[in-house]
């Protein structure tokens, strides 16, 4: 069950919507992109192998919030887990 918003049913604390969250990221994000594409990049002419490369990059960052690991290593931590 997903909590959008409200009160958490076991821990009774408030949890922030969705949207905030996702708000949030994109926030966040922004600033990384723009480092490869500047503003009013027009992505059409950039190939999707570039993007695929700069989506590698910035996955193999390591994250302040994720205490110095890399999404890209968290997720493969979460992933063997469940295996």
């Amino acid at each position: 069950m997903a909590i959008l918003a409200g009160k958490h049913p076991e821990s009774g604390h408030d949890t922030p919507g969705h949207h905030r969250k996702c708000a949030r990221a994109v926030k966040s994000t922004v600033p990384l992109l723009r480092d490869y594409f500047p503003k009013r990049t027009d992505l059409s002419i950039h190939t999707p192998r570039r993007l695929a490369e700069v989506a590698a990059e910035l996955n193999d960052r390591p994250r302040e919030v994720l205490n110095g690991e890399t999404p890209a290593g968290q997720f493969t931590t979460l992933l063997s887990t469940y295996q």
